[in-house]
């Protein structure tokens, strides 16, 4: 279900600074751009108040309008036939575009109600991105990543090796990067062509962010931590890469503690549902000892 809520809306001057919380993150840095910066941060995105997922390139997330005056109070719902993951994205006219786990793309007027919607091959959690010339790209569980026109009719697909969980982002030269499970990131001219791949250790499930130089920033699915860089070479293309180190910390915790703990708890429950609270004491000094000579003996 999607909801909207009432707010006034004034321009604000905030300022907001952010940072990438993935588990892996890549810097790749294209030359062939020349390190120009892109206009108003914003590329070949839309002119509107939410063109992408977190709002900007650089994924800040921050808004240019006042919402202070907002009170909470629902405007309108639109429901669709599953979950929604993906996060809306609004064109210059105010429309609202969304995926949702029933496999489609919907176009929402600002009053609530549905302009159109577009059925992809499987779920989507990916979140549209919408360009200048008002193409939505969007990806979906069946490996692909879309281009839609903004009145509802394909405009190509792009055929990734695996699930499209990434949202992408489109640069100042309209060219779209998103990231595939097939442990890639990749790069789309506008015309649905490949631009070129770069191949991570691990799925991508992370969405790119951009930088006013236009490097790209993007985190892979495997428990890393950032510790150098160094300059490769793929696809006839220098790529700054961050390394990292290996921290499987979660890992490890979910396996050897977080389940075990689990399984002793449901275990307790029983036990205290088959032989009364008064005899708890003695049950869990025994199922204790169990568990432990079980792990280290």
């Amino acid at each position: 279900m999607i909801t909207s809520t009432s707010a006034s809306i004034t321009q604000n001057a905030g300022q907001s600074s952010s940072s990438l919380g993935r588990s892996e993150e890549f810097k790749i840095s294209n030359p062939q751009n020349g390190g120009e910066p892109s206009s108003g941060g914003t590329g070949s995105l839309a002119d509107s108040p939410w063109p992408m997922f977190r709002q900007n390139l650089n994924h800040t997330g921050l808004s240019p309008y006042d919402t202070s005056g907002n009170n909470g109070k629902l405007i309108w719902s639109f429901t669709t036939g599953d979950w929604v993951y993906s996060s809306p994205a609004i064109s210059p006219d105010g429309r609202i575009y969304v995926g949702s786990w029933d496999k489609k793309l919907y176009a929402i007027n600002p009053d609530g109600t549905e302009r159109w919607n577009f059925t992809t091959g499987h779920y989507i959690r990916s979140s549209p991105a919408i360009s200048s010339d008002g193409t939505i790209y969007i990806g979906s569980t069946n490996k692909k990543l879309y281009a839609i026109n903004s009145d509802g009719t394909e405009k190509w697909n792009f055929t990734t090796g695996l699930e499209v969980f990434s949202s992408p982002a489109i640069g100042s030269d309209g060219t779209i990067y998103v990231g595939s499970v097939d442990y890639k990131i990749y790069a789309i001219n506008p015309n649905g062509s490949e631009k070129w791949s770069f191949t991570v250790d691990m799925g991508v499930h992370s969405s790119p962010a951009i930088s006013s130089d236009g490097t790209i920033y993007i985190g892979s699915y495997k428990g890393k931590f950032i510790q150098l860089t160094k300059m490769v070479q793929r696809n006839g293309i220098s790529q700054l890469v961050a390394l990292f180190i290996h921290l499987p910390l979660l890992t490890v915790m979910a396996r050897f503690i977080l389940g075990p703990l689990i399984v002793t708890y449901m275990r307790l429950i029983q036990m205290v549902l088959r032989n009364g609270i008064s005899r708890l004491v003695l049950l869990l000094t025994h199922h204790l000892q169990s568990t432990l000579m079980e792990r280290f003996m």
